[in-house]
């Protein structure tokens, strides 16, 4: 999503290092990213909150929003 603004990651940049000054959902996804990978992971809470953020930055940014699952809102 951020190399479609022109952005490119360059080698050896850490995710967090690509998305710092962007969009603060973007930064929790990259943390995220970080923690799953390098740390101690994430819980089942800070999964599901970067889930959504991940579900909102691709219903704004897709191409085809249509297609992407929403996260629930609660009752229907």
């Amino acid at each position: 999503l951020q190399e479609r603004t022109g952005r490119t990651k360059h080698p050896g940049e850490t995710p967090r290092q690509f998305f710092a000054g962007t969009d603060d959902r973007l930064q929790r996804i990259a943390e995220g990213y970080e923690r799953a990978r390098y740390g101690h992971g994430v819980d089942a809470t800070k999964a599901t909150e970067i889930r959504a953020d991940l579900a909102e930055l691709l219903s704004e940014r897709s191409r085809v929003p249509q297609l992407i699952e929403k996260p629930a809102t609660g009752s229907r």
